[in-house]
């Protein structure tokens, strides 16, 4: 048998192409000659999806799970007589070449190996549902406007997969690899809100606009091809995963027990080293389920920005311009928090200690361009 002894990775045979499947309504309304609504339902249905990279060789939780447990953590880990002593003799095989073995090893699916892990195996599925509303104002009077706001809903029992899809993020075990229904909660990928609008207004002063019309082009000059934009983002953050340090499972990735309602309520400046209930969580019993699901129903700080600019134009003849602009991201100055650490038992758990990339302070630049 090849790499008898060893830890051995498998990729699976039967893998399908993940699947996805989509249904979509859509409302749309004039209203007079130059806005537009629209009302959008969508919802979409994954199956065979990517889930995490699992063992295929777990202890049944038989063995090892609660009071009713067949064996105690001690019996299992206790030194037995090694059946694989003189037909595993290769040196690297440390844990199954010797004259005793645990006899939890024995125990496990195909003990001839030393673990035997899976490669992103399809058994993952998504759902979602979302309603999204558009408003758009087509350009009249110098104005453009367009507002979006979605909410949805994405449910799913695996928001990601192991080492090779890590940049996906979200968890990298199951806290039971052979019971996947208790992974099922919302997504780590589900934003629940999200408000969006853009605007364009090229201010009526000067020639040609509203606003002195009849003004000399020096006047014009000051006072003409003045346009302002703005972009402003109102989101909702991603639901929080807490896990737990020092799990004491045979197989995946231990989750504290729920105990309480997690949510807290004020501003987020004075959350920033509880932003949610602490007490909420316990410590589950040795070789125990934690009671959390895979995600809460709390998320993480939300996105308020407003990015804008200014522009000014002067045009001279045979097509000529000048364009300058300052733009200014985060206007406001509001910062994007990070999300809390979520570690149960470490130090700094619910606490917040920055901000996301691209959510820091104001950051205003210039620009020039000569068009000809």
């Amino acid at each position: 048998m090849t790499f008898i002894g060893l830890g051995v990775g498998t990729i699976t045979r039967q893998t399908r192409n993940p699947e996805m499947y989509s249904w979509n309504l859509s409302i749309q309304r004039e209203i007079g000659w130059s806005s537009m609504v629209e009302i959008n339902y969508t919802a979409s249905r994954g199956v065979h999806l990517y889930s995490p990279y699992t063992s295929l060789s777990p202890l049944d939780p038989v063995y090892w799970l609660g009071p009713n447990a067949l064996f105690t953590r001690a019996q299992l880990q206790a030194a037995v007589p090694n059946p694989f002593y003189g037909v595993i003799t290769d040196p690297k095989a440390v844990n199954l070449n010797g004259r005793t073995i645990q006899q939890y090893r024995l125990l496990r699916n195909m003990p001839q190996y030393d673990g035997v892990s899976g490669s992103d195996p399809n058994a993952a599925d998504s759902d979602y549902h979302g309603v999204q509303m558009k408003y758009e104002k087509r350009f009249s009077r110098g104005l453009t406007v367009l507002t979006h706001y979605t909410w949805s809903r994405m449910i799913d029992d695996a928001s990601v997969t192991d080492g090779n899809l890590t940049w996906l993020g979200g968890t990298t075990s199951f806290q039971n690899p052979l019971n996947l229904a208790v992974e099922r909660s919302l997504s780590q990928h589900d934003v629940e809100h999200r408000f969006v609008a853009t605007g364009d207004w090229q201010l009526p002063f000067g020639r040609e606009r509203r606003f002195g019309s009849g003004v000399s082009r020096r006047v014009d000059a000051v006072i003409g091809g003045w346009e302002i934009s703005a972009f402003f983002t109102l989101q909702s953050g991603f639901p929080l995963q807490v896990t737990q340090s020092g799990g004491t499972l045979w197989n995946g990735t231990q989750r504290p027990n729920l105990i309480g309602d997690p949510a807290t309520a004020g501003d987020i400046h004075d959350r920033l080293d509880n932003y949610f209930n602490q007490a909420a969580f316990s410590r589950p019993a040795p070789d125990t389920f934690g009671t959390a699901p895979r995600t809460l129903d709390i998320r993480g700080p939300r996105v308020n920005m407003l990015d804008a600019a200014l522009i000014k134009n002067w045009r001279a003849k045979g097509g000529q311009r000048v364009e300058f602009r300052i733009e200014a991201q985060n206007v406001r100055n509001y910062p994007v928090f990070s999300d809390p650490a979520t570690s149960y038992g470490a130090s700094n758990f619910g606490v917040i200690n920055g901000t996301k990339v691209g959510g820091g302070p104001r950051n205003v630049q210039l620009g020039f361009k000569y068009y000809f």
